[in-house]
């Protein structure tokens, strides 16, 4: 079973692997519209049943903060459940940046290299 929400601006694809399992894909500008659709996705995703979610953001454009932040918040509720997320394709540059140095629960801690998450190094 698969979902896709398409727009000019990007869109976000959705693959279900298993019935707990499902694969998002981000493609377009970090702008509010492309936000707000992966946040409908992953609110349908998570009301279907999914407590195991892969994001893939190499496609991702621009001002990521807001996708970054909405995926946190989604980390969260997953761990409540006993969930859990894994997402690829974060920049190096956003590594460093203060934003996702607020964002330890997604990035781990960023302070040096030894602590970053694997992904980020």
């Amino acid at each position: 079973m698969s979902g896709e929400i398409l727009r000019d601006s990007g869109y976000v694809l959705a693959i279900w692997p298993s019935r707990r399992e499902v694969h998002l894909s981000v493609q377009g500008s970090g702008d509010d519209d492309l936000t707000e659709r992966l946040d409908r996705e992953l609110q349908r995703v998570l009301s279907a049943g999914a407590v195991h979610v892969v994001v893939n953001l190499h496609r991702l454009s621009g001002n990521d903060r807001a996708v970054l932040e909405l995926l946190a918040a989604t980390c969260h509720r997953l761990w409540r459940v006993r969930g859990m997320m894994e997402i690829g394709g974060v920049r190096y540059r956003l590594a460093t940046s203060v934003e996702v140095r607020t964002l330890p629960e997604v990035f781990g801690d960023i302070t040096s290299p030894d602590t970053a998450l694997p992904a980020l190094r």
